[in-house]
């Protein structure tokens, strides 16, 4: 396992990680534009129930033990954990299914109807496709595998696109988004699960049932916390889509949606290839008291490499939005810019947050995605009955909110002071400031493009 003291170790693994995802968005870029006219707003508001529903569940069916594959020493501690995800995953997975086979009718209406009886069956499959990568990806990440996620990456956004584009050609509306999302996380954990069979394949010898319950036993502090901690987690972002879903007028969701995945476009490029490797290498400084350290250093990237790219985002979207996707998503472009300050607060903190798990604080975890699901369901419950044309930008404030004390919280914790973030402090801002600078021009010649006389 490679030293957190390796810097040039640090930044390449985030440059392939970063890079590839890139690749993979400049896929999804390039394609977003053509599937946002085989789609309706409407269609992408029944993806937003759909992912929802998928993403509060999926991210907790391994009960949180896939987060704890990188922490064992040994390696056959590591494969029972991965064995023991996936066995818990796939015993929830059923369960869901015999529950929406029996009651699919009843909890439609829960959904305002955006997701039908049979789109609803989808659901335990998407549950675990994304249980599956999510364990399989905390196996790679144990070895420092960095070079097979990368590939998985982008093969993702080309099958997601092209399923996408195939399915939304044939007309299949909402139910070809659906199968699209399933297909792009699904051939992904095969993948992972391809190539990390090949990796210490002997250990499938040392995986038994009673390694699994001992282990299981030993960190039982992630179900018993981390897995209410995810839930809450998921929730706060995904259950205020649903209510929006099903109490705002129009596509409203469908329009939050897009403006969310064009602003987790640079939260994927670089904060999740930041936080991949965080948690690689986390374990490491912490066991070697050096945590707070390697903490700063990683904030201090985040701050430079991510900030301006999301303000540029938030400037000139409103703009450009109705050029790229077409009138109907005008609107999108206009949610960018309100949800900007929180994608900022959210970019920086999400990537180091798992020294709470690392630090045995996954109670306070709990605690802190417990207030953020409660602030911004009644961010959104309020909103729909005093200002309803609001209800999405309220979801905007109340994330830039959590994220805010969120982020105050971690720093606290791994022992974090605010001077330790200075270093550097002048070029983050010279790099941020050129970024809103061309935001500024890009935003202006957005503008003033229509009014120039064609030669």
């Amino acid at each position: 396992m490679k030293s957190w003291q390796d810097g040039k170790g640090f930044s390449r693994a985030v440059g392939i990680l970063a890079g590839s995802t890139a690749l993979g968005h400049l896929v999804t870029a390039v394609a977003l534009p053509f599937v946002t006219r085989l789609y309706t707003p409407a269609d992408f508001s029944s993806l937003a129930a759909f992912s929802a529903v998928v993403g509060v569940i999926g991210v907790a069916a391994c009960l949180r033990f896939d987060i704890a594959i990188p922490i064992p020493t040994r390696t056959a501690e590591a494969a029972n954990l991965l064995s023991l995800s996936l066995l818990v995953a796939g015993s929830i997975s059923v369960a869901l299914a015999l529950i929406l086979w029996l009651f699919g009718q009843q909890l439609t209406a829960l959904f305002g109807d955006r997701l039908s009886p049979s789109q609803m069956l989808l659901v335990p499959v998407g549950v675990m496709v994304l249980a599956s990568y999510s364990a399989l990806q905390g196996w790679l990440l144990r070895d420092c595998l960095f070079d097979t996620l990368a590939r998985a990456k982008v093969g993702q956004s080309v099958a997601s696109a092209g399923a996408q584009l195939g399915l939304g050609w044939q007309g299949l509306g909402a139910t070809g988004l659906m199968l699209a999302n399933v297909i792009y996380i699904g051939g992904s954990s095969l993948w992972l699960g391809w190539r990390g069979a090949g990796q210490h394949a002997n250990m499938l010898r040392r995986v038994s049932i009673r390694r699994m319950i001992a282990l299981g036993r030993r960190y039982d502090r992630f179900p018993k916390y981390s897995t209410l901690e995810a839930l809450a987690n998921s929730a706060s972002i995904q259950v205020p889509l649903l209510l929006i879903a099903a109490w705002a007028v129009g596509p409203e969701a469908g329009l939050l949606l897009l403006a969310m995945q064009v602003m987790q476009a640079p939260m994927a490029v670089l904060g999740n290839a930041v936080g991949q490797v965080y948690l690689s290498q986390a374990p490491a400084a912490h066991r070697d008291g050096k945590l707070a350290a390697f903490t700063a250093e990683v904030v201090r990237k985040l701050l430079r490499l991510g900030t301006g790219p999301l303000i540029f985002a938030g400037i000139v979207a409103p703009h450009v939005f109705p050029l790229l996707f077409g009138p109907a998503w005008a609107r999108s472009g206009w949610l960018v810019s309100w949800m900007t300050p929180w994608f900022i607060a959210q970019f920086v903190a999400s990537p180091v947050s798992m020294a709470l798990h690392l630090t045995g604080r996954q109670r306070t975890a709990l605690l802190l995605q417990a207030l953020g699901l409660t602030v911004r369901i009644l961010a959104v419950a309020i909103a729909a009955q005093a200002v309803p044309s609001f209800i999405a930008e309220s979801y905007a404030v109340s994330g830039l909110l959590f994220y805010a004390v969120y982020f105050a919280v971690v720093l606290r914790v791994t022992r974090v002071r605010l001077g330790d973030l200075c270093p550097g402090m002048a070029r983050t801002v010279a790099v941020t400031s050129a970024w809103l600078v061309g935001g500024t021009v890009v935003a202006w010649a957005a503008v003033m493009l229509p009014r120039w006389p064609l030669a």
